[in-house]
């Protein structure tokens, strides 16, 4: 008997170029998407961090009488509202054995500029170790100025906002209320800028692993991951500030000069410094 014919038919090449012109539109729809949920979840363990670090700090206040864990390196030299260890490895201040008793010190990383292959933030021995958050708790804003200390929960210490406009002065203070905040650092005399988080809406930052570098034929270590970019001013950013009632707020699409912020010296032994963290008026 003879055999049953198919019908069957080869796809042409045009309706191959279709379909394929199809699929590659969905994935352009798709793929700003995909990019903005990875950044939400990034954005959201951020903000969960902070809150697990808040509480290891709220711990040790319910030890020690109301007192903010003491941050030595917030009064050694060459202080940074970032920094967690300097001179480590010869026995300077560090901060990570008292706070690693009370919280995970790799909280301190950022989702969003994570130590990866290289010595972690906690056993680390480099010179000088920094988290990817700015740390109020148990030290000055400014360094020699009673006013800006955060020792103590019913500390109410004054922000001071520098305006250098026309000189480096103070402006006006304002009550402060930040234990902790996304790193975000400017050094305008070189136009450098360092963040823990990356412009998302421009994209001007690169992400860059720093554990050592070069300098007058010197060589200094450092542990940090940070966005920066040496040339331009970043683009906005989104960030997470924790509050001293431990709760977290985030305030998005933050540019350099942002009205919705605060100029202070990023170095609190130095006033006259052109480098400046940014911390909320309220």
């Amino acid at each position: 008997m003879p055999q049953p014919r198919h019908n069957t038919r080869a796809f042409t090449i045009v309706e191959l170029l279709v379909v394929m012109s199809i699929i590659v539109l969905l994935l352009a729809l798709l793929l700003p998407s995909a990019r903005r949920a990875r950044y939400v979840a990034k954005f959201a363990t951020c903000a969960s961090q902070q809150r697990q670090i808040g509480v290891g700090v709220m711990i040790y206040t319910n030890d020690y009488m109301t007192q903010y864990p003491y941050r030595k390196v917030a009064f050694g030299s060459n202080p940074r509202h970032s920094k967690l260890a300097f001179n480590a490895k010869s026995g300077g201040p560090d901060d990570r054995p008292m706070l690693r008793r009370y919280l995970d010190i790799n909280f301190m990383v950022c989702p969003f500029s994570p130590l990866e292959g290289v010595q972690s933030l906690d056993d680390s021995d480099h010179i000088d170790i920094h988290s990817s958050y700015e740390m109020y708790f148990g030290g000055p804003i400014v360094r020699g100025d009673a006013e800006t200390w955060n020792m103590k929960i019913s500390d109410h210490p004054l922000l001071p906002d520098l305006d250098t406009s026309g000189g480096y002065w103070q402006k006006q203070r304002y009550e402060h209320k930040i234990l902790l905040a996304d790193m975000d650092w400017a050094y305008f005399a070189i136009h450098q800028q360092q963040t823990s988080h990356p412009d998302f809406y421009t994209g001007l930052l690169q992400f860059e692993h720093r554990d050592h570098h070069l300098a007058s034929q010197v060589t200094t270590h450092h542990t940090m991951t940070m966005w920066w970019n040496p040339v331009y001013e970043r683009g906005a950013i989104d960030r997470n500030f924790l509050y001293k009632d431990g709760s977290v707020q985030p305030i998005y699409n933050l540019d350099m000069n942002d009205a919705r912020l605060v100029r202070i010296p990023a170095m609190n032994n130095n006033w006259t410094s052109a480098q400046y963290h940014f911390l909320p008026r309220g």
